[in-house]
C-alpha cells in the first residue's frame, strides 16, 4: 500500500484511513473499470457503422483486461451479489449484446456469433497476448467473425 499511496501522491495513512484494507481499494478501482466499460459501450452504440463501434468495444475489453490482469480475479469475488455491480455487469452485456445484433442486422457479422463467445476471445487475447502483441489476435478475431472478409 505504500508504493500505491506514494504513486498517488499521499500518504500512508491518507491512503489507509479511506481504504482500510487492500480489498476495499481493489473494489472501488473494479468499480471504475466497470464504470469504463459501460461509457465505452453507449460510445459504441453511437456510431453509424455498427462495425466500428463493435471493434472499438472489443479494443476497449482487451486493453482493459491486459491493463488489470489481476484485478478482477482480486476483487470480482467479492463483488458478486451487490447490485451496483451486477446492474454495470448487466448493462454492458446488454449493450455490447445489442451492438452484435446491429452488426448481424446489418450483414456485418456471422450470425452464429454470440455475444458470450465475443467476451470469451476477448479475455482469451488478453491472457495470451498481454501488453504487446494483442492487436493482431484481435484483428484475426474481427476478421473472423465478419461477413466481408
Amino acid at each position: 500500500m505504500a508504493a500505491v499511496a506514494k504513486e498517488a501522491g499521499v500518504g500512508t495513512a491518507t491512503l489507509f484511513r479511506h481504504f482500510p484494507a487492500k480489498q476495499d481499494l481493489f473494489e472501488v478501482v473494479l468499480l471504475g473499470c466497470r464504470e469504463k466499460s459501460a461509457e465505452a459501450v453507449a460510445e459504441a452504440q453511437l456510431r453509424d457503422d455498427p462495425f466500428e463501434g463493435l471493434t472499438e468495444l472489443l479494443t476497449h475489453f482487451v486493453q482493459s483486461q491486459v491493463r488489470n490482469k489481476h484485478l478482477h480475479k482480486i476483487a470480482g469475488h467479492r463483488l458478486l451479489g451487490r447490485p451496483e455491480v451486477d446492474d454495470r455487469k448487466a448493462a454492458v452485456f446488454d449493450g455490447s449484446a445489442t451492438l452484435l445484433r446491429r452488426c448481424q442486422e446489418a450483414g456485418q457479422v456471422e450470425t452464429d456469433v454470440q455475444i458470450t463467445d465475443l467476451f470469451t476471445l476477448t479475455e482469451g487475447i488478453a491472457a495470451a497476448a498481454g501488453a504487446n502483441g494483442w492487436e493482431r489476435p484481435l484483428a484475426l478475431v474481427l476478421r473472423g467473425i465478419a461477413t466481408r472478409r
